[in-house]
């Protein structure tokens, strides 16, 4: 039960030429927006209510049972909000109000389909890296056990019930050496593979670490000790209680029980706050109250449970609702993270934001997406009236999927070849309505120094560096195929410039295929010299400017916006090199290159917005016979 991406859809290629005239543009520097600023707060606390049902926790309200919840509304604020990915439950719930990712970016789906959350995602982790490990203590203090765990491998069994009918207590169905009854009495037990919980990585970053607590009465005393410990030093801390989470599930949702489990929580609330003042820092920390899922209504579970909360003393969270995906994304913000440069992309949108953007525009760190960065940066859309948010991250893996997910109404993906198979089988139809360029110049072989290789043969038998999973390289293998030319492939590891260069210089390639401003990196670098460009295969080797078929279809005039402002961008460009350079290199969080080298490299890229019928028949008869032309 988890809302996942699936491959079931088809691409439709738009027939258009785009003319755009490009004016007199001065350079501003655009870069600051509201709600990216020095965080005026030392320290944050996220206070975690397992399993609120919103309607519930605010019947008690309207009967002056929370009064400490009251209070902080009062001074602060509360805001709706609502699961849309993954299931309700406790596992993929504190996953994604963690890291601001979703099922298909984290692979935990629901409580028993799940792995351990990628190293460097966790909102802890962000900070560390931001603020520096020793600037800030790290605290994830809670009182479940595995769904918010940090064991490693091990094996649960996914046909035992969870609880026994009588008692309802728990079974370990989730140890591998289990007794509990399955549900179909008499049934094998089936025993699966787990990779670890998910805080399995996340644990070994933090400085403090502790679950398994239990109820309120042995977190919250945890609670005060740590804030009593760390007073005078920054903290980052969520502090989860199992209530009413545990008792739902024993009683049911209207149960006295249930009531008295959010009643406790709220009790914590204001011990948290008095010992706040008591030691003298609650004017200077951030609280936020959340709930991972909600509860069905007077039933013992949460099978479709989609609304919760988000109540807080942050001036800053001015939007009145949100999904708990837009938990970290707001708490990274709120530190003064650019959050929009996260790789992969964050799914999560920051409640800082007063109005949600009109338009969200993956790209990637490649020179040949220079001109979205470009007018990213000197407000070029605001200047048309258009709300946009800009997220860079690094390469095509991570922009595809965020596109196809429906995060994103525009992308620019790699070029069409490997677009469309990523794309044909998509749940979200994407269209491709622009060719943007980019060319065959900017694809080069690169000789090392001293290597004695001056033309493509000289290959033959010489070790060729590359990445092996791109476009480019397929292509100029089957190049040098039809030349009789055998090659000895090397794989190179990431995508850094410094990757390919240092291959060249520690003498474990003899060449590599790279693409601008590699090129131009290693030969700023004397660590080798150009004998090939793509382009002597009369390869465009082009990028694509894709949109959401609906999205594009009820708002043409946006599109239309979008294709004015990046032929301005590439007008730009064309006008400004250096001051291009400059910004595309400000961009360019892990792609690094010298701005002359990306200056350099620019005059090898071919920027453009088209796409004309020559292209069109090209991709129908290469790679898509079933694709329906249409004028946009």
């Amino acid at each position: 039960m988890y809302n996942g991406l699936t491959k079931n859809s088809s691409l439709i290629i738009i027939s258009a030429i785009f003319f755009i005239t490009a004016g007199f543009f001065v350079y501003k520097n655009f870069s600051s927006r509201e709600g990216v600023q020095g965080a005026e707060f030392k320290n944050f606390i996220l206070v975690g209510w397992d399993g609120v049902q919103r309607e519930h926790m605010q019947e008690l309200l309207r009967e002056g049972k929370l009064p400490n919840l009251e209070k902080f509304i009062a001074a602060g604020s509360m805001s709706d909000i609502t699961i849309t990915t993954a299931s309700s439950h406790t596992k993929p719930g504190w996953a994604e109000i963690l890291t601001g990712y979703n099922a298909e970016n984290l692979g935990i789906y629901d409580n028993f389909d799940y792995k351990p959350i990628p190293r460097g995602y966790t909102v802890f982790e962000r900070l560390e890296d931001y603020l520096g490990k020793d600037n800030v203590v790290t605290l994830f203090v809670g009182g479940k056990t595995d769904n918010i765990g940090a064991r490693g491998p091990h094996k649960i069994c996914t046909n035992c019930i969870t609880r026994y009918p009588d008692t309802r207590e728990k079974t370990f169905y989730k140890d591998g050496g289990t007794t509990a009854p399955t549900y179909q009495p008499g049934e094998e037990r089936i025993l699966e593979d787990r990779e670890g919980e998910p805080y399995y990585h996340t644990k070994d970053a933090l400085d403090v670490f502790e679950v398994g607590l239990r109820g309120a009465a042995n977190v919250g005393p945890k609670v005060i000790d740590y804030i009593e410990k760390y007073k005078n030093q920054r903290f980052f801390a969520f502090f989860h209680f199992e209530e009413p989470d545990e008792p739902g599930h024993i009683y049911n949702e209207n149960s006295k029980e249930y009531s008295d489990g959010i009643i406790e929580g709220d009790y914590w609330l204001g011990e948290i706050i008095d010992k706040l003042k008591t030691v003298g820092i609650y004017e200077e920390t951030l609280i936020y109250i959340v709930s991972d899922h909600g509860f069905d209504e007077g039933k013992r579970w949460h099978i479709n449970s989609t609304d919760v909360f988000l109540a807080t003393s942050d001036p800053g969270a001015t939007r009145n609702e949100g999904d708990r995906k837009d938990i970290t994304p707001t708490i990274l913000r709120r530190y003064g993270i650019d959050i929009d440069s996260i790789t992969p992309p964050l799914y999560g949108v920051s409640l800082t934001e007063k109005e949600l953007p009109d338009v969200t525009f993956v790209i990637r760190e490649f020179l040949s997406d220079g001109p979205a960065m470009i007018a990213d940066e000197l407000g070029y859309y605001a200047k048309e009236g258009l709300n946009v948010r800009t997220v860079i991250v690094e390469k095509g893996e991570y922009a595809a999927p965020f596109f196809l997910s429906g995060k994103a109404q525009f992308a620019i993906l790699g070029n069409k070849w490997s677009v469309l198979s990523q794309l044909k089988d998509a749940e979200n139809d994407g269209e491709i309505i622009a060719d943007l360029g980019g060319g065959g110049r900017r694809w080069k072989v690169m000789a090392r120094e001293s290597s004695g290789i001056a033309t493509l043969a000289d290959l033959s038998g010489k070790r060729v560096g590359s990445w092996h999973d791109s476009y480019g390289f397929t292509r100029f293998r089957a190049y040098l195929k039809e030349k009789n030319i055998s090659i000895i492939p090397v794989a190179l590891r990431g995508m850094a410039p410094e990757t390919a260069m240092a291959a060249l210089r520690q003498g474990n390639v003899d060449a590599v295929l790279a693409w601008e401003p590699i090129p131009s990196l290693i030969a700023e670098n004397d660590a080798g010299y150009e004998i090939f460009t793509m382009e002597e295969i009369g390869n465009e080797m082009s990028v694509y400017l894709h949109a959401q078929r609906d999205f594009a279809q009820e708002h043409p005039g946006v599109t239309r916006t979008i294709f004015k402002v990046l032929g301005r961008a590439q007008e730009f460009i064309r006008d400004n090199p250096e001051v291009a350079a400059d910004i595309i290199h400000s961009k360019r969080k892990i792609l690094r290159a010298s701005p002359s080298a990306i200056m350099n490299a620019l005059e090898n890229i071919d920027f453009a917005v088209r796409f004309d019928e020559k292209e069109e028949e090209e991709i129908r008869e290469e790679m898509y016979e079933d694709i329906s032309p249409r004028i946009y």
